[in-house]
């Protein structure tokens, strides 16, 4: 080269980029680069320009592994790896990803929760003047949030750790056959709302005792 690649350049070659383009097996796309530029920007800039006037490929691949342990042991991987597209907060993760949202739209009908909101805190608003109840719903309806937020969880460590990606249909499949699963273990009263719950949920041979 005639003259050094500048860092605005590098910059403005990286923000070009769609943000869902280039996914590695870590699964960072150009869109964590742009949120967390102000941390690893430095080291970006450095690592290409090196590569570019020298060659070196052993710096490159040094100056990616101090990155790598400045931003997991600071920013808590940072780019969610279910949508690409944003920082992976508590928040965004449950459910305002647009993975993770979908998830819980093809659940949430399934427990009369149709109209609470994928806000975390929403949700949590509307599950504790419910907590204590007993009624079949309202305990399919706990189960529901707390598998959702496991199978959610789950997912996003398989592809971080296994590079492993399942549609969203299927996490909810395996939700429901969870919550199933869960409910076969209960016993419930023998009254019509229960019987139209099962029926609903395909639940078959459960435990009944009768009303006194």
């Amino acid at each position: 080269m005639v003259r050094r690649v500048t860092e605005d350049e590098i910059k403005d070659a990286m923000f070009s980029i769609a943000g869902n383009k280039a996914p590695g097996p870590d699964g960072y796309t150009s869109v964590f680069f742009k949120k967390a530029w102000d941390v690893v920007g430095k080291d970006v800039c450095l690592a290409i320009q090196e590569f570019f006037q020298n060659g070196n490929v052993t710096f490159v691949l040094d100056r990616i592994l101090q990155w790598n342990r400045k931003v997991h042991g600071s920013m808590n991987q940072m780019c969610c790896l279910l949508c690409y597209a944003n920082l992976e907060t508590h928040e965004h993760l449950f459910f305002q990803c647009s993975y993770s949202d979908k998830v819980w739209n093809l659940v949430r009908s399934k427990v009369g929760m149709n109209m609470v909101d994928e806000r975390w805190d929403d949700i949590v608003e509307w599950l504790i003047p419910r907590a204590k109840s007993r009624a079949i719903r309202m305990v399919a309806s706990r189960l529901v949030v707390a598998a959702s937020a496991y199978g959610i969880w789950r997912e996003r460590n398989a592809r971080f750790f296994s590079n492993r990606v399942r549609p969203p249909e299927q996490i909810s499949e395996i939700i429901l056959d969870t919550v199933r699963t869960k409910l076969i273990s209960f016993k419930f009263k023998a009254n019509n709302d229960v019987r139209s719950f099962l029926e609903e949920w395909k639940i078959d041979g459960v435990e009944f005792f009768n009303e006194d």
